[in-house]
């Protein structure tokens, strides 16, 4: 499988490049493909509403350098389209398009409370954290 995980391109610019990667200027994830995950679970435990469709996407990873991780994009497109089918090779480009789109949500969330100049971006991140883990509602997981 040759597929790539894209989020929107001004986010990965202006979030995902800040905080994801060796050259991240306030480095959270050692990887920009653990900062997408976290942004993809952050955007799917604020509900559907914050799944957004994308513009213009950016350059991607591919699903590969996800490893083990990739399971949770799957989860994701499962849940959401409450078909198990959606992971077959002929449609896994439509999971993934899902998983992005979550993807989009989380990034504009932990854009609004990471760089509005407020907090440094960590605090910001746990403070995300904090508020999804301590969810009454049990149909949303937590974080952590």
């Amino acid at each position: 499988m040759n597929e790539r995980v894209r989020p929107p391109a001004q986010l990965e610019k202006n979030v995902l490049d800040r905080i994801a990667g060796p050259n991240a200027t306030d480095k959270i994830f050692s990887t920009k493909a653990k900062g997408v995950l976290f942004a993809g679970v952050l955007g799917f435990s604020l509900g559907k509403s914050h799944r957004k469709p994308i513009d213009a996407y950016g350059e991607g990873i591919r699903v590969e350098y996800f490893e083990e991780d990739v399971k949770i994009i799957d989860m994701i497109a499962i849940a959401d389209s409450e078909d198990l089918n959606i992971i077959a090779d002929a449609k896994y480009r439509d999971a993934v398009q899902i998983f992005e789109e979550y993807v989009h949500g989380g990034l504009v969330r932990i854009q609004e409370v990471c760089f509005s100049g407020e907090r440094p971006p960590i605090e910001g991140l746990m403070m995300l954290l904090d508020r999804t883990s301590d969810s009454d509602d049990e149909s949303l997981p937590g974080l952590i």
